[in-house]
């Protein structure tokens, strides 16, 4: 019996110490941050802000790589009030050089003093340990930009502002700069309004939950495309519509 004792005991030290290693070489965190658009209009600044938690962690890769990291993100898009002007969103996807996982990995390139410095089991572990830290995005970080001639209907989904990274073949695809090639913001909600800068910043608040106030139809989207189709594909009336989910506007872990 005492012998069984002591095989338990082992056993158990071995799992934890298993444990323990596995943490070490596969850390996993979480924090959170808040996305601050502010607007100039005739009328004096407008700004609106949310709240996203990032859950980071490293796991084994396939093929040879030897770790990967995964991000999940539980939150939602900004939601910008103009008032008589209308809405204006900025999405969980990126209209610059990141695209899908944008509202992810923003956390991290938003920083690039921390993250262009270690590796990304460094950034799991520093990152849910940071506070008071503030940067306001370049332009190859922005957010896609949207508003809604009909917030009831959302296949009147407009462009705010389309940003390309330059395609010169010529400069390596790291260091293209991302160009604005159209800012319509004058033309959508008046003479005279602009973007003045877009921040993001660490925090403790809450995770924001907003935007279905103000798109109560999302909920019936949650399978299909803004268009009402139930895929992407070229040749859409609603383009742009066609290429976005419920999912770039409100994400749930």
């Amino acid at each position: 019996m005492k012998k069984f004792g002591i095989a338990v005991a082992v056993l158990v030290l071995a799992v934890a110490g298993a444990m323990i290693a596995w943490n070490i070489a596969y850390p996993s965190g979480t924090w959170r941050y808040k996305m601050t658009v502010t607007v100039e209009t005739p009328e004096g600044l407008k700004s609106g802000s949310a709240v996203r938690e990032v859950h980071a962690y490293i796991q084994p890769a396939m093929l040879g790589a030897d770790k990967k990291l995964f991000i999940d993100v539980e939150g939602e898009a900004v939601v910008v009030d103009l008032g008589k002007r209308g809405n204006l969103f900025a999405l969980l996807k990126g209209a610059g050089r990141y695209g899908e996982d944008y509202a992810g990995y923003i956390a991290y390139l938003a920083f690039p003093q921390y993250s262009q410095k270690i590796s990304s089991p460094g950034m799991v572990r520093l990152f849910p340990s940071l506070k008071d830290q503030r940067s306001v995005l370049p332009l190859d970080l922005y957010p896609l930009m949207v508003t809604f001639k009909d917030t009831k209907d959302p296949k009147t989904i407009e462009p705010v502002m389309d940003i390309k990274m330059q395609d010169d073949t010529n400069i390596p695809e790291s260091e293209r700069k991302a160009v604005v090639n159209a800012d319509n913001f004058s033309k959508l909600f008046g003479s005279g309004v602009k973007l003045k800068e877009i921040v993001v910043e660490t925090t403790k608040e809450p995770v924001t939950v907003k935007v279905e106030t103000s798109l109560p139809w999302l909920v019936e989207h949650q399978n299909k495309t803004l268009s009402g189709e139930r895929y992407n594909y070229l040749g859409s009336e609603s383009p742009l519509a066609n290429s976005l989910y419920t999912g770039h506007f409100i994400s749930k872990r």
